[in-house]
């Protein structure tokens, strides 16, 4: 009687676990199982449907577009022990996508964006710059309806990151990523817990976007993914690879210790320093320069190279501080004014506590985020800083000529940004040969034959108001908008959703070589082809 029930109990533990493996042959596998158990949220839970229309909260404001938001466990490991963190993010569905055929959705781009910093929520981004809604310069931060969001085409995804930054946190607390390799395993495998809970993205192409530090960030995450897809056997048909197509810099910080001489060199250009004040700032960069100089040969993350970038890092400050100090402290990010945009009022909004006898949800419910956890936004300042500044003033540059391999990319500048603009990611470009890795060199030169030769033209919306100035090869685009500053979709809201759709989805750039115009002729000097 004893074995014929044990015999019965082994037939059904046999069934039960054959079960068990079918039921997990059904179920999509997770993406990578560095990325935690992002699957046990259910797409519904993260749905956001209304938002406060303003800071007291008086009111809701319906979204008209599929949303969600929520957080992504990433599990990390340092010499403290097993960490967890949790990644904000905050999706809209591009508004076009409800007239678009079931078979095609899957072809309509996810456009990632990101700010900078380091610290910088991007939260920024999405009611400052180009998400679909604006916080308004009023008593009571009112929320408007962007007519110029990104997301008229294209899905649009916010991130929180690197962890401490906006809404993301860690457990236990204070868990920062302390290098860009770090940071960029993170968010490649929130990427993947973002796509594992969202399936039905996961074959839409792939862009990242972003500004400022992430010339930085950018450069670094897709080099992680493109190394891990890589490695994948079966490339493009395994579930976990990430269909990236494009990356976008708007004023990126690439190679900091170029980019700190530029500033000086753009500072000097619109009169804020005199030559005898150039001078004098120029041997505070040259100790700047040669403490970059000495890092370089150290082992990265020893401890003597760890205290040169540190050292690197103060001296670096200094000289665009006491340049701006010799302008009277304009506007880094915009020249023609002298006050940054503030956050205070996002600030608010998004922390708002709950008001007495006030049936409405808060900005947090809504987007199901713990009351508990403040949304924090930093730039070049605080722990996340901080955490990062033995990486703070590493090159990103040499990454470049593998992205531009294998990815299309776009570099965009605005003409008054004296902190990362025009100029130095001119010289990037031009110079890409100073900073590309040996075994790039070959590839680098025969790129540079093209590029150096290239003409740049006008871009113009007809019949002649000057939109920027383009210039194309291959698969990199570099752009430069007049009338704006470090923040482009601020200063030119139209100008930069024109120029995102027009380089995402590879339609014509309106434009003229002013090379080739006709020049007005002159009686003192014979001239073929002039304009009589």
């Amino acid at each position: 009687m004893m074995m014929r029930n044990f015999k019965s109990f082994l037939s059904l533990l046999t069934l039960c676990v054959v079960l068990i493996f079918l039921v997990s042959l059904s179920k999509p596998a997770a993406a990578n199982a560095e990325a935690g158990e992002t699957d046990d949220v259910k797409i519904e839970e993260d749905l956001v449907t209304e938002i406060p229309a303003n800071i007291l909260n008086t009111r809701m404001l319906k979204l008209d577009v599929k949303s969600y938001a929520g957080h992504i466990n990433v599990p990390g490991k340092d010499p403290e022990g097993d960490y967890n963190t949790h990644l904000f993010y905050w999706f809209f569905e591009s508004r076009n996508s409800q007239y678009v055929p079931e078979e095609k959705k899957k072809d309509i781009p996810l456009v990632i964006w990101l700010n900078g910093g380091p610290g910088g929520s991007s939260l920024l981004g999405l009611f400052m710059e180009n998400g679909p809604f604006l916080i308004q310069d009023d008593d009571t931060g009112t929320i408007v309806t962007n007519p110029n969001s990104w997301n008229e085409e294209v899905h649009l995804l916010y991130w929180d990151q690197p962890v401490g930054t906006g809404f993301s946190y860690s457990v236990p607390e204070g868990r920062y990523a302390h290098s860009e390799a770090e940071l960029s395993r993170q968010f490649y495998l929130a990427i993947q817990g973002f796509l594992d809970r969202h399936q039905i993205y996961r074959d839409c192409p792939l862009y990242i976007t972003g500004e400022s530090y992430c010339g930085k960030y950018i450069p670094n995450m897709a080099t992680e993914i493109m190394n891990r897809n890589g490695k994948l056997e079966k490339k493009e048909k395994d579930p976990r690879y990430i269909n990236l197509q494009g990356l976008a810099i708007g004023d990126g910080w690439i190679n900091p210790e170029l980019q700190t001489k530029t500033q000086l060199d753009y500072a000097f250009q619109m009169g804020f320093v005199d030559t005898f004040q150039e001078q004098e700032i120029m041997k505070m960069y040259k100790t700047f320069s040669g403490l970059m100089k000495d890092a370089k040969k150290q082992k990265k993350g020893s401890k003597k190279y760890r205290k040169l970038m540190k050292q690197a890092s103060c001296w670096g400050n200094w000289v665009v501080e006491r340049t701006l100090d010799c302008g009277g402290n304009p506007d880094m990010y915009d020249v023609r004014g002298w006050t940054d945009v503030s956050a205070d009022l996002l600030t608010r909004y998004l922390n708002q506590g709950k008001y007495k006898n006030n049936p409405n949800p808060t900005v947090k419910e809504c987007l199901h985020v713990d009351d508990s956890i403040t949304w924090v936004t930093a730039d070049d300042e605080g722990p996340v800083t901080e955490a990062l500044v033995d990486d703070a003033m590493a090159d990103a540059a040499h990454l470049l000529p593998a992205l531009f391999k294998n990815y299309r990319v776009l570099m965009y500048t605005g003409n008054f940004d004296l902190i990362c603009g025009f100029t130095g990611t001119e010289y990037i470009l031009w110079n890409l040969d100073r900073f590309s890795p040996d075994r790039q060199q070959e590839w680098v030169k025969r790129w540079l034959e093209k590029w150096r030769t290239l003409h740049r033209k006008v871009w113009v919306l007809p019949p002649n108001q000057t939109l920027g100035y383009i210039k194309h090869y291959d698969n990199v685009t570099q752009v430069n908008i007049p009338q704006a500053g470090h923040l482009v979709p601020i200063a030119q809201p139209e100008v930069s959703r024109t120029m995102i759709n027009n380089w995402i989805f590879k339609r014509p750039f309106p434009a003229y070589d002013p090379l080739e115009k006709k020049l007005k002729c002159c009686k003192y000097v014979k001239r073929e082809n002039c304009i009589k």
